[in-house]
């Protein structure tokens, strides 16, 4: 890392997630986009989040999933530093710079806020799961809320070291916030639509305005004017502190996530489903900072000829060519999709998972609406629908083990659970009355077959594999295999018992933050009716198009 940061002497390379990429991002990305095999390439944040100028106008951007702050030049658009969980940064929502130049930000899978000091000194504190927006008043003190798996807003010490102090304990999801120059403490409630200023000595709340769907942030400018984002409506405001009236400023910015304004007072915007930055003009127009693009490659369905690719905060459509289908865009939210990780597909009708909220949903393509929303599984890693019945995997149940289940018409059928040997449930691919589940953990395929409306116990059928993810059941009878710990994908016969590799030396298997599935994002492949392979790389953030592999 070059004196890029100088103000808070900081140094690294992106050498955070495997050890196949030890380059840095730059340098990796100028790589990967000489592969003429990219068929989709992906955006440098995982989704944008958190802005913060520091005091030599280099914009700094958090990005949870990425696991890294990007520094940028806005006028350039260059990425010209990160600090990456090598300088001690963790999945990060927000930042903010203190008094003496550290570096503050939040994890909110973790709930802890952490501290890189002018020295490079890194500190940390658990908060609470959920922990966002964060921000210092005028005097130097620093604040904290809970978004998502938690809500309260708490007064911390500036050194990380005192407990911290709650302030209130039920908001409805206090988002990026801002200290007026009135002193008071001015932040979205993300669930009620309101903007609210705080007394934080008194823990008194006024609601200022109460007519928004999905407030993100707000920030003051120098002159302490108020502005806003709304995450679902993409307009931004000015907010008249006297009356609460809204002036328009711009539109069309869609789950946009927080605003941040330079020494000139130019205004710019975050978007967590897309990874972009904007600069906000006086006339209410933009400009490209970084471009819009796929945040997480990682899943792919080929459905109708399309690419259907669900990226967590939105699921995206392509066409085969990897231009990107602007009708067929999901915000998360919007239409009432789950934050998918995985994909699959029968007919008209998507299977999606999220481990994160818990939620397996059925999606009608047709009429572009959910038939299902189940609550009732336990951190499912990924579902596919075979002849109607929905199919799960769950890392954890109840019992507190691993299973595999069958819905169908209301019931649910255990298929294989800790008890027959599995571990940790990954791919999942069901043909001619057989189904196959993949061991991350034990590196094994288990075959379960059909016997009439029953499944028979499972029996291991293929082993010493190197942490398989994803499955599917290719052409000519093949098991498709996604080993994300051998960097490959291989073909099993079905028929003659033999394995071989289709592709080789693919960057898979991104780590993610402590506590989330080994999976975390989930790598899995699809082919289209001509037999061309498409794999995502959720390390590159690329998706590649490999012709002849059959």
């Amino acid at each position: 890392m070059k004196s890029i940061v100088k103000s808070i002497g900081l140094v690294g390379l992106w050498i955070m997630l495997h050890s196949s990429c030890n380059l840095s991002t730059q340098n990796k990305i100028e790589v990967i986009k000489e592969r003429s095999n990219i068929v989709i390439q992906g955006s440098f944040f995982h989704g944008s989040n958190g802005l913060y100028f520091d005091d030599n106008d280099r914009l700094h951007v958090a990005s949870v999933v990425s696991r890294y702050i990007g520094v940028v030049d806005t006028d350039t658009g260059a990425i010209i530093d990160t600090l990456t969980t090598a300088d001690g940064v963790e999945g990060p929502d927000d930042l903010t710079f203190g008094p003496d130049g550290s570096l503050y930000f939040t994890s909110i899978l973790t709930g802890e806020v952490g501290r890189i000091a002018p020295d490079g000194k890194v500190s940390r504190q658990f908060v609470s799961p959920g922990t966002n927006p964060i921000t210092f008043s005028d005097d130097g003190r620093l604040f904290v809320a809970l978004d998502f798996q938690g809500d309260g807003l708490y007064e911390l010490d500036p050194e990380l070291k005192n407990p911290p102090r709650l302030i209130i304990k039920e908001l409805g999801w206090l988002n990026a916030m801002d200290f007026g120059p009135d002193g008071y403490l001015y932040g979205p409630i993300w669930s009620k639509g309101q903007i609210v200023k705080i007394d934080v000595d008194n823990a008194s709340l006024d609601i200022i305005v109460d007519d928004l769907e999905i407030p993100a942030a707000v920030k003051f400018d120098s002159k302490g004017n108020l502005y806003t984002v709304d995450h679902k409506t993409g307009m931004i405001y000015t907010i008249d502190l006297k009356d609460g009236s809204k002036s328009e400023i711009a539109s069309g910015f869609m789950a946009g996530d927080n605003i941040a304004f330079n020494s000139e007072d130019e205004l710019f915007i975050s978007n967590a489903q897309d990874g972009s930055i904007y600069q906000i003009n006086s006339d209410g127009s933009r400009r490209e900072v970084i471009a819009p693009s796929l945040c997480n490659a990682a899943d792919v369905e080929v459905v109708n000829g399309k690419l259907i690719i669900p990226d967590i905060l939105s699921m995206k459509s392509y066409d085969i060519d990897g231009a990107i289908d602007r009708q067929w865009y999901h915000m998360i939210g919007a239409p009432g999709i789950i934050g998918p990780f995985t994909v699959d597909a029968e007919g008209d009708h998507l299977a999606l998972t999220s481990w994160f909220g818990n939620e397996v949903q059925i999606w009608n393509i047709k009429t572009d609406k959910a038939l299902a929303t189940y609550h009732d599984y336990a951190v499912p890693i990924n579902a596919i629908i075979y002849k109607g019945a929905l199919i799960v995997a769950e890392l954890g149940t109840s019992q507190g083990g691993a299973k595999v289940s069958r819905r169908n018409n209301g019931n649910i059928e255990t298929l294989l659970d800790a008890k027959g040997g599995l571990v940790v449930p990954s791919g999942l691919a069901c043909d001619k009355g057989n189904c196959y589940v993949a061991d991350f953990y034990r590196g094994v395929v288990f075959q379960i077959t059909e016997n009439g409306d029953k499944m028979t116990a499972a029996k291991v059928l293929l082993e010493g594999l190197i942490q398989p993810e994803g499955l599917q059941i290719g052409p000519k009878g093949r098991l498709i295999i996604v080993e994300t710990g051998a960097n490959k994908v291989s073909a099993y016969d079905l028929n003659t018992n033999e394995i071989s590799s289709l592709v080789d030396n693919i960057a898979l298997g991104l780590e993610g933050p402590k506590g989330v599935p080994p999976t975390w994002k989930f790598s899995d492949v699809h082919f289209d009716s001509d037999g061309v392979l498409y794999v995502p790389s959720d390390v590159d953030n690329v998706v590649y198009k490999y012709d002849g592999v059959f």
